[in-house]
């Protein structure tokens, strides 16, 4: 295999395997493959490496990531680019059992999806 095509290990959340690969913008989730734009692949692995802190030191981290520091790591100028490319990856998201939650006005969350629910994208 070559070097651009090695998955790196991801979180695991819950029971889902997750892996990505930077150079080709995808996850894989649970042998799921999910291809990003690159703006939506660096917003989900700042969503995803958060997660990770709060599963490794809850106390120190809050639950969500901030609008402007999703903002500022996707290098996105404004507020609407931002929800539109959010929007967009948790369509993709959805089909592998997450979604992208605003919270409030605090931020956003990746969370799992429950099997009854209807994507609110």
């Amino acid at each position: 295999m070559k070097r651009s095509e090695t998955l790196r290990a991801g979180p695991i959340i819950g029971t889902h395997r997750i892996q990505h690969n930077e150079e080709h913008t995808l996850l894989v989730i649970d042998g799921r493959i999910i291809r990003f734009t690159p703006t939506e692949y660096r917003l989900v692995m700042l969503l995803l490496r958060h997660r990770e802190r709060l599963l490794n030191s809850p106390q120190t981290c809050p639950l969500f990531v901030r609008s402007t520091e999703l903002q500022q790591g996707a290098r996105l100028g404004t507020r609407p680019l931002l929800i539109k490319h959010l929007s967009n990856a948790n369509a993709k998201l959805w089909t592998a059992g997450f979604t992208i939650a605003r919270v409030a006005t605090y931020g956003y969350v990746l969370m799992e999806v429950k099997e009854q629910e209807n994507c609110p994208c």
